[in-house]
């Protein structure tokens, strides 16, 4: 049993990164480091011919390797871990009065060797290998295609791009490509350098060939339940993020032409929300009443959204259009804070949910739970309470806040009310 700790690799193309303005991918290497006991494999991050001190002095072995599939790459290091036990085994750090380095005993060199030797590279006894890529089959190797050969022109036909293609799309346009070219090459997988670009760049084009028209912009902002303001934050400015609320309604009323990357973010906004849309619908399956929790003001659902980027009525507005597929009912969020408490609370203007009927959501049991509520611990238990009324608790271990309907916030009121009352 190998004792190394083999560091695997999980994406199948983790060891490509070809920087822009290179006119290759990367070098890849498998490192073992003698000290920590471990074997990676990743790419060079550094440009030019810079190498760490640990690898100079060999306290860290490093091992070409042609480009391969991490798939690939893991079962290379998997069969060279019982000779990086014995190169670990063999290798002490010693100072020899200006550095820290690496001495190995013959063992050692001698299962050096052998790994060299594994991987196709030159020892002592073999020079440099006469194998291309060092022996490795096709199927282990990731293609490399540079966009001329990996495109014909005829992409926006052949995959029925548009002005208002998601970027998701592109995505899944790009990966169905590499999925055709890598098995001409015998592959199992490919990649091209700026094929996301390009693609991006055919979808760019056809939208400022053909921007939106005033009353486009106008109906897609109604559509999507944004005031005009909101929708300013949202969209790309030539420089960035955001853009100022004036211009658009200097578009919306026709006054300025609307360039054509303000087609793109919309269309991304409108998938964004069709996916919030499904998300509701998903959520609403399988329930005799199903109900959906809807926010009155800006204010309530920021404080129930923290890092949400949309606003209230964008949200009422997805609302609406689940009900439509679901036959859900709407109703305004009370919203509540819940808090993990260990130990006695006394005087806490909170109650605890199940026994006065309070359904708590999944996701605020499982927030809960890592938080440390378990039945093992009857010490940790879980309050709620009022937003407009939570305060201080003895022995709060952490809170969040969140919506609920309307009915279970009545609950939680009453319960504070009969409790005052005793």
């Amino acid at each position: 049993m190998s004792t190394v700790r083999i560091i695997e690799c999980t994406h199948p193309t983790e060891l490509y990164r070809h920087y822009d303005g290179q006119f290759e991918p990367q070098p890849t290497y498998i490192e073992l480091d003698t000290q920590a006991g471990t074997l990676h494999a990743t790419y060079n991050g550094e440009i030019g011919n810079a190498i760490p001190f640990t690898v100079v002095h060999g306290l860290d072995r490093r091992y070409d390797i042609p480009l391969l599939t991490a798939e690939a790459v893991n079962r290379v290091m998997r069969e060279i871990a019982p000779l990086a036990d014995r190169v670990i085994a063999g290798t002490t750090a010693e100072w020899d009065g200006n550095n820290t380095v690496a001495v190995l005993d013959d063992d050692a060199r001698a299962a050096n060797e052998e790994i060299e030797d594994h991987l196709g590279l030159p020892t002592s006894d073999s020079g440099w290998s006469n194998e291309p890529n060092q022996g490795f089959a096709d199927e282990d190797l990731i293609g490399v295609w540079d966009i001329d050969g990996a495109t014909n022109g005829s992409e926006v036909s052949d995959y029925g791009i548009t002005a208002d293609t998601t970027d998701a799309r592109l995505d899944e346009i790009e990966q169905d490509i590499l999925s055709d070219l890598a098995p001409c090459d015998g592959n199992q997988v490919a990649v091209c350098h700026g094929l996301d670009d390009y693609l991006r760049q055919l979808r760019d084009e056809l939208a400022e060939d053909d921007p939106l028209t005033a009353a486009e912009l106008r109906t897609a902002r109604e559509f999507l339940g944004l005031t005009g303001d909101h929708l300013a934050k949202l969209l790309p400015s030539s420089r960035g993020s955001g853009i100022n609320p004036r211009t658009v309604r200097s578009w919306e009323q026709g006054r300025d032409p609307i360039p054509g990357r303000i087609r793109v973010a919309i269309a991304e906004l409108k998938a964004e929300t069709d996916q919030e849309v499904a998300k509701m619908v998903a959520r609403c399956q399988g329930e005799q009443h199903p109900v959906l929790i809807t926010y009155r003001s800006d204010e309530d659902y920021e404080a129930a959204h923290a890092l949400g980027r949309w606003q209230a009525s964008w949200h009422r507005r997805v609302c609406a259009r689940a009900a439509e597929q679901t036959g859900a009912r709407i109703e305004y969020a009370d919203l509540v804070v819940w808090s993990v408490v260990r130990g006695e609370s006394p005087g806490a203007r909170a109650v605890e949910p199940e026994r006065h009927g309070v359904d708590i959501p999944d996701s605020v049991f499982a927030w809960a739970k890592r938080r440390g509520l378990s039945a093992d611990d009857p010490d940790v238990y879980l309050l709620v309470a009022p937003m407009d009324e939570a305060g201080e608790i003895t022995g709060e271990i952490a809170r969040i806040t969140g919506p609920l309907p309307a009915d279970q916030g009545a609950l939680i009121r009453q319960a504070l009310d009969d409790d005052s009352e005793d």
